[in-house]
């Protein structure tokens, strides 16, 4: 078979230069630009093909300019000088210096890092009790991480001996926080009066449970007959020794002991023979 027709068909023309070349009387600035030649038409034939148009740039022709040294003047290429270089000194750079231990100095600068906040707004917090910007929990953290006498007394000494030779972030963030006047303590007193209701809420509820508790001890029939029932037995099992016998009551930490105590069966506890004991004297309670 023939092989296919090349585009535009077996009598299409091949684009080619048609136009002579210009030199432009100064070098000038480049268009990058892609560009296109158009071929001539195919030749018309007879026996009922359709004529093809002429291409569109086959039909735009270019103009004569009168103004074609002013656009030279404009977008002629310009000699660039090279310009000179200047020497830069190259300072050596000053490296911060270290003082915590490379763990404390990590979690310092992670703390800082994680406020995303300025120090200034740490202070506001800090100053007027305010946790729109920083919150407790932040305050809280940077209660903890805070410098020990020991660390502010070497980095005090390092600004003093050394002021030219920064400190590190981590070093330079606990060294301005031990400039705000009664830091610790105001962060302390801060966090107890954030806490204050939910201590006191806590507090009561405790006090509550115990004043239930001692109130059920104190008036429950049943827990009496219970006690009077351990009571009897644990005199009968001390007698005769001195410490321990005779008792008119026990503390009730014994109470979590007795299934500790085994017998001679060693499925029965002291717990089991008591809590039988009650069952069978309060049998007909029970029952009902």
């Amino acid at each position: 078979p023939f092989p296919a027709p090349p585009v535009g068909g077996w009598t299409a023309q091949r684009a080619t230069l048609r136009k002579t070349p210009i030199k432009p009387v100064a070098p000038m600035k480049p268009l990058y630009w892609t560009r296109i030649l158009a071929a001539p038409p195919p030749q018309a034939v007879d026996h009922g093909e359709l004529v093809p148009t002429k291409p569109l740039w086959l039909e735009i022709e270019e103009t004569k300019l009168d103004n074609i040294d002013e656009f030279t003047d404009l977008f002629s290429r310009q000699v660039v000088k090279a310009p000179v270089k200047k020497k830069v000194e190259v300072k050596t750079k000053i490296q911060p210096v270290k003082v915590l231990d490379s763990k404390r100095s990590q979690n310092v600068g992670i703390l800082a890092q994680s406020l995303h906040v300025e120090f200034s707004e740490i202070e506001n917090a800090i100053y007027n009790f305010d946790t729109s910007v920083v919150s407790l929990e932040a305050l809280q953290q940077i209660y903890e991480l805070r410098a020990s006498e020991e660390e502010l007394s070497l980095i005090k000494e390092h600004l003093k001996t050394k002021p030219e030779i920064p400190l590190d972030k981590p070093e330079a963030f606990l060294h301005d926080l031990s400039g705000i006047p009664n830091f610790a303590e105001r962060i302390s007193c801060f966090m107890f009066q954030a806490e204050f209701e939910d201590a006191v809420s806590t507090t009561m509820h405790k006090l509550d449970n115990l004043k239930h508790t001692c109130e059920f001890l104190m008036t429950n029939e049943s827990l009496k007959k219970l006690f009077a029932i351990i009571l009897t037995l644990g005199n009968y099992m001390n007698g005769g020794n001195g410490q321990r016998g005779q008792a008119d009551g026990f503390g009730l930490e014994i109470l979590s002991k007795l299934k500790d105590v085994k017998s001679k069966q060693s499925n029965v506890t002291l717990l089991h023979f008591i809590v039988r004991t009650y069952m069978r004297a309060c049998g007909g309670a029970l029952a009902a």
